[in-house]
């Protein structure tokens, strides 16, 4: 049996949110969102090895999303 790809959605706006999450899981993805950098890094490594990918929203300021990145590569670096 073939594993569901398990992503992981970091979301600066509800809206976009739930149209993101419900676009991926028609394409057969598990996702778990979350909104905002604070809900993320709330996650410990452990957690974040049940990711295969991530997927930071977009309507948030660069600064953010960029704090966000530099997070993800500091504490999963072989999430892509």
């Amino acid at each position: 049996m073939k594993r569901r790809t398990n992503i992981l959605q970091v979301a600066y706006d509800q809206g976009l949110r739930d149209v993101r999450a419900l676009m991926l899981e028609s394409q057969g993805y598990r996702v778990t969102s979350l909104l905002g950098n604070a809900q993320v890094m709330a996650l410990s490594a452990g957690a974040l090895a049940e990711f295969n990918a991530a997927v930071i929203g977009f309507s948030s300021a660069h600064a953010i999303r960029s704090a966000m990145v530099t997070w993800f590569k500091a504490l999963a670096p072989g999430l892509p």
